[in-house]
Formats: structure tokens, sequence, C-alpha cells
């Protein structure tokens, strides 16, 4: 096992920059030409406001607006992302040829920019979704089950191959950015593309740089080796966020929680688990039964090199494996936030995670990316 000589910090409170409300009824005219009503608000803070909307050609429909200032770099980065790969006709085509039941990514839907005030706004339009992950994760006693665990790892897994396919990595997977279904809530989504980023602009993977000062970014507890060293995102660095999401997922508290306000010792712990990558099993699960897959997933990904494809179906069948093993399928079936009859919307209850303000940073247009074609 590691043993962790550190000194805690008392955790510094994130500071948000606060984003002018707009009136309940106002009328906003989307890229598609089509007209959205403003309705109730359903949260504000680090993800921005969110509010429910609905065509004004109907009394209501089930759909969700985020708002932010027009100079909001994450949001300009998110509307850039379905606009160009996240259309239903890509979407579709790709749950068609893959055999899928769904995919875990929303479709593109609206989006436009607002003046109000003399404030200029952009906003997107998506469907409207229900729980957080993290949110259930911690009404379960901060504890999933197997089955569970692979469902979610098996649903992300396919969104990432489509995202990977379209040159995007998303680059901050969590469970704040998983959401269930609003009506069929054994169906989740990846959602906050507002750190997506194209690691393949042209056609050629860009080269591992680091650099100082990018170091760290994204969410502590879950960011990659590379984002540690401030290396461009990478299809290796998202499956390597995913397996520590179902690591927690599955044990409940990753080794280094105690220190995410220490980002070297963080990243250093990363970089020593990742040389005895059973040492990080043991540390975590600390002897206790554990799911194989989620070993073998993480020696796997650990391995990989940073331009390396990876190999999507081996992955994903490292946890069919585990559930055929546990005598469970993959049907959606006794997800741990259905079984209890509990997780109902609402507030977040249990212990708190630190959230990560999004970066106040505006984003250039980026061109279209060669290969599968964009829109």
């Amino acid at each position: 096992m590691i043993q962790i000589e550190a000194q805690k910090k008392k955790a510094a409170l994130p500071v948000w920059k606060a984003t002018p409300s707009l009136p309940d009824g106002t009328i906003l005219s989307g890229f598609t030409k089509r007209e959205w009503r403003l309705e109730k608000s359903i949260r504000n803070g680090g993800f921005g406001l969110i509010n429910e909307v609905s065509p004004t050609t109907k009394s209501s429909g089930s759909y969700a607006i985020k708002v932010k200032p027009q100079d909001n770099g994450p949001l300009f980065c998110e509307v850039a992302f379905y606009r160009r790969a996240a259309t239903s006709d890509l979407i579709n085509d790709w749950v068609k040829s893959h055999d899928l039941k769904y995919l875990a990514i929303p479709q593109f839907i609206d989006c436009g920019k607002h003046e109000s005030s003399s404030l200029q706004y952009r906003f997107l339009i998506m469907k409207r979704f229900g729980d957080n992950i993290e949110k259930l994760f911690e009404e379960a006693g901060s504890k999933f089950g197997v089955k569970t665990v692979c469902y979610l790892a098996l649903r992300i897994l396919e969104a990432l191959e489509y995202l990977h396919d379209s040159h995007y990595v998303h680059a901050n997977i969590k469970g704040a950015h998983i959401l269930t279904g609003y009506s069929h809530r054994d169906q989740v989504y990846l959602v906050d593309y507002g750190l997506a980023f194209r690691y393949s602009p042209n056609g050629e993977h860009k080269p591992y740089k680091p650099d100082p000062r990018r170091s760290h970014d994204g969410t502590i507890e879950f960011t990659s080796i590379d984002a540690h060293d401030g290396a461009s995102p990478s299809r290796r660095g998202d499956l390597e966020i995913l397996g520590y999401c179902l690591l927690q997922w599955s044990c409940g508290r990753l080794p280094w929680e105690d220190y995410i306000n220490d980002m070297p010792m963080v990243a250093s712990l990363k970089r020593r688990y990742k040389d005895v990558p059973t040492n990080l099993i043991k540390d975590c699960f600390k002897g206790k039964t554990y799911p194989k897959c989620l070993k073998s997933y993480m020696e796997s990904i650990y391995k990989l090199s940073y331009e390396e494809i990876p190999k999507y179906e081996n992955l994903k069948n490292l946890f069919f494996k585990e559930l055929k093993d546990n005598g469970m399928s993959d049907d959606g079936t006794g997800l741990d936030w259905i079984s209890r009859g509990g997780g109902e919307r609402g507030e977040l209850k249990g212990r708190k995670r630190k959230h990560d303000p999004e970066p106040e940073t505006e984003y250039k247009a980026m061109p279209k990316a060669k290969g599968r074609k964009m829109t």
C-alpha cells in the first residue's frame, strides 16, 4: 500500500461568477428559427443558470435552457460541440450502425444569442434531464452495486467511443456531469461539454506537450495524469478519468480525496498507482471484495500511449463479463437509484463535494474536423 504523508489543507471556497437572470416569459429566438419561452428556474450555480423552456407553439415541453453571458468560454465551446458533433442525424446513424438502444450523449436541439438590458447572452437548448449521478451516489450511501457500476461504465464507454470518433474528448467526466433521463430514469447521459477538446482538429493527434501553466485542469479527484502534467486532453485521459469515477462509485472514496487541495500530491499519488495498479485497488477496497473488471480496466488504460486508439470493445467486454460472472445482464433494471425507490429530484443530500468553477476564458471558433462529416 502507498503511505500518504502530506499536510491536509483547509478547503478553499470556490468563487462563482454571477449570471444575471432573464425574467420568466422571455421569448428567445434560436438558430433553428424556433422561438422558446423561458419558464421557471431549475437551478443556478457552477453550471450556470438552468431554466425550463418550452416552444412558443406549445404550452409546455420537457426542455431546459442553459443561459450565460455571451463571452462565457465554456458555453461557447459547448455550443460548438453540439452543433458540430451531436446533431440528431449523426447520433441516430451511430446508434443504428452500432446496434445500440440509445447513446448517452444528448442531441443538439437549438442555441442562440439574446440581448436584454444592454447585456448579451448566449443560450443552449437541451432535453430536460433528471438527477445527476453524484447526487444519487450520495443518496445511496456513497456506494453503488456491481450492476450499477457496470451499467454506467458501458453507457459512458459507448458515449466516449462516439466522442473520440468525432475527434473530441470530454476531459471532465464525473458524476455531476452524468444525468438520468427525466422520464426514463434507467437511461443516463454524459453532459457539460464546456471543456470538450478537439484532439485531432486537422486529422493529426495533438502532440504530447506538458505545459505547467495548464497543469491540473479538470476536477482534481478524477482528472488524468496528462492533465496534471498540463498536456492537452486525450482519449486515454478520458478513459483514465472514467476509471477513477468507477472506482469511487464502487469503493466509496478514492485514496487521494483528503488531499484534493494539494494538487501536486494528488498527481504524485496517481503516478505511483499507475506504476503498480494493484496498489490502487488495494487502497481503494482495503481487503474487501471488489469487481475484478476494475483492476483489469485500470491495467489496460494505464498501458495506453498518448495517441493510441483504445480498443473500446475489449474494455466493454470486461464489464459484460463481470455482469455475466455475477449472474446479471445489461438490461437497465435493478439500478441503485431505481431499486431503492428513492432518488427523487431535489436538493443534494449527503456529504458535499467541491465543484470547480468554470473558467471564464473566451474560446476561439474552431474549424470543422476532417474525417466523419460534421455539421
